[in-house]
């Protein structure tokens, strides 16, 4: 996220529900506690004021395709929020020692309670506003993901509810949280759940790919680096497959970057286009270098990472490649540095 002018406080936008001149809606994150701030247009023909400006910026967020330009509109989005109303996005960061003591569950970071506000210009200033849900722009209700999309899951494998995945580390946040958590008295895993479900296509994505691969293991002689598929996450309330658990791989002590072989990954690529799974956002850092100094790939949920990958080859085999061959490159370059 770009810096804003709040002093030690994360801030992350976290969804935008717009599409019209007329209003507008932005949902906001602070460390963990959301805040939902809707903004209509009220200027006569003629007049800028913050609301439309706003409206504006929210509208090029939420359908610009280039990072630098989303990037600067967030900014500015932010920027514009916390001149209104600093002090309903100042909250206080937990304490290591609270977030062990108290845990969150996933069905409470999926699906957090969010206050409605609005931006409103009150004699000329403007101001974030408390206001009902039933006057926001956009309706926060359960998310559509009541309905299973056409999946069918492994049933040899176990469905836990969202209430009783507890979540120690949040490790990406956005459409869809990648966090590290507990279960029961089993090891540590990672999960990768989603508001809406399966109809979340990195979710989904991740999901086919890590069954394919637990499938055809045994076709292989040599051991696929590709993290277990280990469960399913359901909806507490609908019973729905809202995300995955998948085997943790610890992180050892990085070796130097010049003595790491690029071979190993080559034939872990190999053996996915083989079974018919792209791992489609390669880069650096969805390599995991383990305690025995095995390189593990993760994350195929798709997507696309400038200086990997060609735009246009993102999400296919020759994409694979070329990214096996950058971050090669990468490697020589800063194992001589």
């Amino acid at each position: 996220m770009p810096a804003t002018n709040l002093q030690d406080v994360s801030m992350a936008v976290v969804d935008i529900f717009a599409g019209d001149v007329d209003g507008a809606e932005v949902v906001v994150e602070v460390y963990g506690k959301r805040v939902a701030v809707s903004v209509f247009s009220g200027a006569s023909p003629g007049q800028h004021t913050v609301e439309d400006h706003l409206i504006k910026l929210l509208n090029l967020a939420a359908t610009v395709d280039d990072d630098t330009e989303y990037d600067a509109a967030i900014g500015n989005i932010l920027d514009i929020l916390e001149a209104a109303g600093g002090s309903v996005f100042r909250q206080e960061p937990p304490t290591s020692a609270e977030r062990l003591a108290s845990p969150d569950n996933l069905h409470s970071v999926l699906y957090p309670e969010t206050p409605n506000f609005q931006l409103k210009t009150v004699n000329g200033i403007p101001n974030i506003l408390p206001i009902s849900p039933i006057d926001a722009y956009a309706d926060l209700g359960h998310p559509d993901c009541d309905v299973d999309v056409d999946f069918d899951i492994n049933d040899t494998l176990p469905q836990y509810s969202s209430k009783n995945v507890l979540v120690q580390d949040v490790l990406v946040r956005g459409g869809s949280v990648v966090s590290q958590v507990l279960v029961d008295e089993q090891p540590v895993m990672l999960c990768k759940a989603g508001e809406t479900g399966l109809f979340d296509h990195r979710v989904r994505r991740e999901l086919e790919a890590l069954r394919k691969v637990d499938g055809a293991r045994a076709s292989f002689a040599s051991e696929i680096r590709v993290p277990k598929l280990l469960g399913y996450v359901k909806h507490a309330e609908l019973g729905t497959v809202i995300g995955l658990l998948r085997e943790w791989i610890p992180s050892g002590l990085e070796p130097p970057l010049d003595q790491l072989d690029s071979t190993e990954k080559s034939q872990t690529i190999d053996c996915l286009h083989e079974i018919g799974v792209v791992w489609g956002d390669g880069k650096i850092n969805n390599v995991v270098i383990d305690r025995d100094d095995n390189a593990w790939l993760i994350d195929f949920g798709g997507g696309w990472t400038k200086d990997w990958v060609d735009r246009d080859l993102a999400g296919t085999v020759v994409g694979d490649k070329q990214a096996i061959q950058s971050i090669a490159r990468y490697l020589r370059v800063d194992g001589d540095t």
